[in-house]
């Protein structure tokens, strides 16, 4: 019975003065120093936001007007006769080809976007 005493007294008794200023270290350093990391992130993920909108309005820019010049490419008035305007039309599929690249880096802007929002869900939970 006596041994069993003793552990029930151990368990029983306060935290000592050390632990106590231990434990409100940890709430101090802890929590500003997790709520400025996920500041951080949050911001990175606005800029990275900002960049996918910036590059896919350029996107469609590019696509409409790709769409809109083969729709109506304009004449080449030669003296004899008037043909589809070829140079409007290599063009539009300029056009096109940097919509594809605009689309291309957006696309990159929000996987990286995605990778990002991983760390930031796992530090919340934190």
């Amino acid at each position: 019975m006596s041994k069993l005493s003793l552990n029930q007294s151990n368990m029983t008794g306060g935290g000592s003065i050390l632990s106590m200023f231990a434990l409100i270290l940890y709430i101090i350093i802890k929590y500003p120093v997790k709520y400025v990391i996920l500041f951080k992130l949050l911001m990175f993920m606005i800029f990275l936001m900002k960049k996918v909108y910036e590059f896919s309005c350029k996107a469609i820019e590019k696509f409409i007007s790709f769409f809109q010049t083969i729709l109506d490419p304009g004449t080449l008035n030669l003296i004899i006769l008037k043909v589809p305007n070829i140079f409007a039309i290599f063009m539009a599929f300029i056009d096109l080809f940097i919509g594809m690249i605009y689309a291309f880096v957006a696309m990159i802007f929000f996987i990286l976007l995605g990778l990002v929002s991983l760390p930031f869900n796992l530090i919340f939970s934190i």
